[in-house]
């Protein structure tokens, strides 16, 4: 596997858009991802509650 499809894997192309807006997570399917200062540096199951993140609407 090259970094590029380890990149792919852990965040596809179509959730980049989210780390403008510099969330704390940004929550897909089967997992989440934590972010810090617009870097991917926890990936974590999709059942994980990620503290200070607030709820959506």
């Amino acid at each position: 596997m090259s970094l590029d499809d380890a990149r792919e894997a852990i965040l596809p192309s179509r959730l980049h858009c989210y780390l403008d807006l510099d969330p704390r997570a940004v929550r897909g399917a089967d997992r989440v991802l934590v972010v810090r200062e617009r870097r991917v540096v926890t990936v974590l199951a999709a059942e994980t509650r990620v503290l200070n993140q607030p709820e959506a609407a």
